[in-house]
């Protein structure tokens, strides 16, 4: 039921091996502040001069890690909702996405809280996130007034405003991504009863 909504782009084999290795490290507990060229270059098995043919510098490589990163993430959400029956079960598909892909993958955590992170990263590395993540971050919003669009020809959700239709969903999720953070609230709540309230808490701040 979903679109792509922007134009992939084609990077060379070297580049995608450096993109993996720094999504590898920081999902292995480095700090993005932290991470060194020659570490990402040593990951990805090439010389060090080799990343500067490339990127003009580190910050360079890391936001264009995590742009690499998103895509991929949203080719695999885009996968998942071909098959989804209707609103609801596009809205379940979602929520499973980001329960599997939270904890396991720490570009998308990391462009998740990008309000949270000024702490470990400079704001030089932010504003080339911020830059490279734009059309990307601004295609999940298209995905989701599609998402929204179904929800309101089928006459599950009322026809608003996509303002509210987005704050209800991006607040659900952040909620959710609240659960999925705090490991005690998790032995307390079972997941799937979570995202149960995901789910209906979206259509119902939408009715």
């Amino acid at each position: 039921m979903l679109k792509n909504l922007w134009k992939e782009r084609q990077y060379p084999p070297k580049v995608i091996r450096m993109m993996e290795a720094i999504i590898e490290l920081l999902s292995e507990g480095k700090e993005i502040g932290a991470l060194k060229v020659s570490e990402i270059t040593m990951r990805a098995g090439i010389g060090k001069g080799t990343a500067y043919e490339y990127f003009s510098d580190k910050e360079e490589m890391i936001a264009t890690a995590l742009e690499y990163n998103l895509g991929m993430l949203i080719k695999n959400l885009v996968e998942r909702e071909k098959d989804a029956v209707d609103f609801r079960d596009m809205l379940v598909r979602v929520v499973e996405w980001m329960a599997d892909y939270y904890k396991n993958n720490a570009g998308f955590m990391l462009l998740f809280k990008m309000t949270y992170i000024s702490h470990e990263a400079s704001s030089e590395i932010l504003a080339k996130i911020h830059l490279r993540c734009t059309e990307k971050r601004a295609a999940v919003g298209e995905m989701i007034k599609q998402v929204l669009s179904v929800g309101e020809e089928e006459g599950t959700i009322k026809k608003l405003h996509p303002y509210y239709g987005l704050t209800a969903i991006i607040s659900q999720i952040m909620a959710f991504s609240m659960y999925l953070s705090d490991e005690e609230l998790m032995r307390e709540i079972p997941e799937q009863e979570a995202k149960y309230a995901v789910v209906e808490g979206i259509i119902k701040l939408l009715n």
